[in-house]
């Protein structure tokens, strides 16, 4: 710089006078501020979160119906699916080798019932068989014979039969063996072919059941959770409705670097085992601070 410049006014001015305030205290200011949220993340715990994917399973085993080991199709369904129903309601009607339809053989057994008792009055036996002409006795199948000796006038046959329809009943027709809410294979349908024995057609999940809920996590997770840690689980089926939910085991031996966990729900309303969802695990062990510098 030329020996001038040092005489000049202005550089006089600015080398004699005292810096400004905001000059002179900005950087400490700056400083105590980026000190202040550092200080802040350290005492401040930002909750980590693991998320799981997961499905269902119950803890009272489902009820399974499978086709009979000898059948002919299935005739109908008689409950739709998601039904709730009764421990030994009827669910599924299988054909015989005569394809008896099972709403033509219950209408003759209401007609049976409805006369039984009083078929020596000539007025109930000429409305008796007023009511079985109008039958259609081509689906009467297995009991076409029956109902030939019925039009005929054999009436001491009607306790009988009615005999054999319960015990018709009893091998063609599948029961619930247990309460609860039904879930159909819907790739199944009635059809007079026989159908695999070992394919499921349905089955009845016992009502008030406990869920588990099921997940595979990582080795960096399986160091970071512990036996009835809380969470809370979204079930997709449900429209991410939230269920609580605790941890109850977690497998130690990894299986291709995952371990199995097992979470306990505290409701299971409206659940089902075909459902799948995420489960949340909230974790504590983080300070704001350790989660900006990412520090494990």
């Amino acid at each position: 710089m030329p020996e001038n410049n040092y005489h000049h006014e202005e550089v006089a001015e600015i080398m004699v006078s005292a810096p400004g305030w905001g000059l002179k205290w900005g950087n400490i200011i700056i400083l105590l501020i980026i000190a202040s949220i550092l200080c802040f993340s350290y005492f401040f715990n930002y909750p980590d979160v693991v998320k799981i994917p997961v499905d269902f399973s119950s803890v009272t085993s489902a009820s399974v119906i499978k086709p009979l080991q000898v059948n002919y199709g299935i005739d109908t369904f008689l409950i739709r699916n998601n039904a709730s129903v009764k421990q030994g309601q009827p669910l599924i009607v299988w054909y015989d080798k005569y394809y008896t339809s099972y709403n033509s053989l219950t209408k003759l057994e209401n007609v049976l019932i409805k006369y039984h008792n009083t078929l020596n009055q000539p007025v109930n036996k000429a409305r008796f068989l007023s009511e079985l002409n109008h039958l259609d006795s081509r689906k009467l199948g297995a009991f076409q014979n029956a109902y030939s000796l019925l039009i005929s006038g054999s009436f001491d046959q009607v306790d009988r039969i009615l005999i054999d329809i319960k015990n018709w009943k009893n091998n063609w027709v599948s029961n619930a063996e247990v309460a609860g809410h039904v879930t159909l294979n819907n790739i199944i349908s009635p059809v007079k072919t026989s159908i695999d024995p070992q394919q499921i057609v349905l089955y009845v999940q016992p009502v008030n059941t406990n869920y588990i809920a099921h997940g595979l996590i990582t080795n960096k997770a399986y160091a970071r959770l512990k036996i009835k840690q809380p969470a809370y689980i979204n079930i997709n089926e449900l429209g991410d409705r939230k269920y609580n939910a605790k941890i109850i085991s977690i497998s130690p031996i990894a299986n291709h670097a995952k371990h199995d966990i097992y979470l306990e729900l505290n409701n299971n309303k409206d659940l089902n085992v075909t459902f799948t969802g995420e489960a949340r695990v909230l974790l504590n062990d983080k300070t704001l601070l350790h989660r900006l510098l990412n520090i494990n």
